[in-house]
């Protein structure tokens, strides 16, 4: 990671975004090794010099996204190594959740739209696996840990019946684990708990799918920087506490019927995206601390008692992971 530059007239959201390139094109992903190198230094040390306006900067950003997945897709249609194509997927779009607020909505649709697609087809193309519930209980290599995220990502289209069900367990979040299946079930992560707390550069990105009738309880997130991305949610009670000056894109795709409570230590709102939600509450702490944006409707923004999803008063337990689960009141 660049380290001798400074940060001058650029913001810390897209210096960090500039940074996660870098990492990704050195070490994760080959494809984002070979595209445009030359190119990308000299965008990055006049950014950071202040003589690269900040427009320019994002308009690089798209292009190497661009470029980076049609030489993914390239790489696809020639056979090359199925897992290989699946992590250089999962590294851009960790990337791509990494600068998701320098993005325009459209457009950061428009790549991910393409990336699941690239990767349903990286999927079939797979000799077919059967894929199991896991949850991590000793520590991992960091090839183990990309294997997982391998190994999640490309179940995204299987079928439920292909995972067993997780009933009536009380999990702690832990980095590395896959959590999908939940039912009667609770999930939880305190970050003042954790003997490694999240440094400010740190990213990753956190994937939920498949609950029902859950209590998801997150205060703080084991990084800064990244996506939390919670799919096919039904009855559930999901609240996130994110960290002061984190930048995490939080992505709800079909959830029914869940009570949502989810802010930012400090002033600046929290962005929330939904895709193909009903029946959503918001909790009326949230009427002026987050932006809640459609992307079934994109550009389309829900501004306070205007949005189809209402803002109620409804009782958070103190955030009682077993209250929650416990009393219906909360519930």
């Amino acid at each position: 990671m660049f380290t001798s530059f400074g940060k001058a007239n650029l913001t810390c959201q897209l210096y960090h975004s500039l940074n996660v390139l870098f990492d990704l094109r050195q070490m994760n992903a080959p494809s984002l090794s070979n595209v445009g190198s030359l190119e990308f230094l000299k965008v990055f040390e006049a950014a950071c010099s202040g003589m690269l306006p900040k427009n320019k900067i994002i308009r690089t950003l798209k292009r190497l996204y661009t470029n980076t997945t049609a030489e993914i897709e390239q790489k696809s249609r020639q056979g090359r190594d199925t897992l290989d194509l699946k992590r250089e997927v999962i590294a851009l779009s960790t990337a791509l959740a990494s600068v998701a607020d320098t993005i325009p909505a459209y457009d950061l649709e428009k790549h991910n739209t393409r990336l699941m697609k690239l990767l349903k087809q990286i999927t079939i193309d797979a000799p077919s696996t059967t894929k199991k519930f896991r949850f991590k209980n000793k520590p991992k290599s960091s090839q183990s840990k990309n294997d997982d995220a391998v190994q999640n990502v490309a179940g995204e289209d299987s079928k439920s019946m292909n995972s067993p069900e997780c009933v009536g367990k009380s999990l702690r979040y832990e980095r590395g684990g896959v959590y999908e299946n939940l039912q009667d079930s609770s999930l939880t992560f305190d970050a003042t708990l954790q003997n490694d707390p999240a440094s400010d550069n740190s990213s990753s990105a956190i994937h939920l799918r498949s609950l029902k009738r859950s209590v998801i309880n997150f205060k703080g997130t084991p990084f800064q920087h990244g996506s939390f991305y919670i799919e096919n949610a039904q009855d559930c009670f999901i609240i996130l506490r994110l960290p002061l000056q984190s930048q995490i894109q939080v992505r709800l795709n079909g959830l029914q019927n869940c009570k949502i409570y989810i802010t930012r230590v400090g002033l600046e709102p929290q962005s929330v995206v939904l895709e193909r939600c009903s029946e959503l509450r918001f909790h009326s702490e949230m009427r002026d601390t987050t932006n809640i944006q459609d992307f079934s409707s994109i550009g389309k923004v829900f501004p306070n008692e205007k949005t189809w999803f209402p803002y109620e008063s409804f009782d958070l337990c103190d955030f009682d992971t077993d209250r929650l689960m416990n009393d219906k009141a909360c519930r």
